[in-house]
């Protein structure tokens, strides 16, 4: 079995392995009747991947300027951000119907801040809703995790000392609630064909995941068996676990 250095090592003989496949992929979805004509198919593929490299040398241009003439830009993490003027004075404005004039806040500590008060109006929002507020919130539990909602998916009711106090579009959202069909077992395994044939047909420029891992690190693994299998139990585990990967090391 192949081992990651081994990859490493053929690092270079894979990424062209890929470029060929991207190309052809491309050259495919543009004008699949070139298929036929193995010649002009050849020339087609070769100038896609021509493309493909001059935008790769490009980009790699264009950061390695970014970080002699903005090196405060190009270094990695957050150095500012832009708020409404008023939000300093107590008054947390809406930046997205903010028409008013801006701020920009370089100080770390004053940063953390202000992100912490835009996440504390963001993620509290439901905070006044009939399901975060007593009676609700005792009955169904504080994150609606308790058994009663298990019940009233069986159609379970709140006794009536509870239905009577709520307003008429509540007791429908709970009466709604209460007549859902039971939910279908899904498959929520990863296999390694599955991980395959996802990251095989995917367009590279896709933007990267949090992790930072570009998709061409995947569209790579993808080549291999042994390492799609790996990743492919990897992403499984959440699902099977119950546990989020976001919580754990990148």
């Amino acid at each position: 079995m192949s081992t990651l250095r081994d990859y490493q090592k053929r690092h270079i003989e894979l990424r062209q392995d890929h470029l060929e496949s991207l190309a052809e992929a491309r050259v495919v979805t543009k004008n699949p009747i070139l298929q036929d004509n193995p010649d002009k198919f050849k020339k087609a593929t070769e100038k896609e991947i021509r493309r493909i490299l001059r935008n790769e040398q490009i980009s790699r241009s264009h950061k390695s300027i970014c970080r002699v003439l903005k090196p405060q830009i190009a270094q990695s993490g957050l150095s500012k951000i832009d708020i409404p003027s008023t939000s300093t004075k107590g008054h947390l404005a809406d930046p997205k119907t903010w028409s008013g004039p801006w701020e920009t806040i370089n100080d770390p500590a004053k940063t953390a801040s202000e992100i912490c008060k835009a996440n504390s109006s963001q993620y509290h929002q439901a905070n006044n809703t009939p399901f975060a507020c007593e009676l609700l919130r005792s009955y169904f539990g504080l994150n609606s995790n308790g058994p009663r909602v298990e019940q009233l998916l069986a159609a379970k009711l709140p006794p009536p000392e509870i239905m009577d106090t709520l307003l008429p579009e509540t007791r429908a959202i709970i009466h709604t609630l209460s007549s859902f069909p039971a939910a279908p077992k899904l498959d929520t395994g990863i296999t390694q064909d599955k991980f395959q044939s996802l990251y095989n047909i995917l367009p590279e420029k896709i933007s990267s995941s949090p992790s930072g891992r570009h998709l061409g690190h995947y569209k790579a693994i993808a080549k291999s068996d042994e390492l799609s299998y790996i990743w492919a139990s990897m992403m499984s585990l959440p699902h099977i676990a119950g546990f989020s990967q976001s919580a754990g090391g990148r």
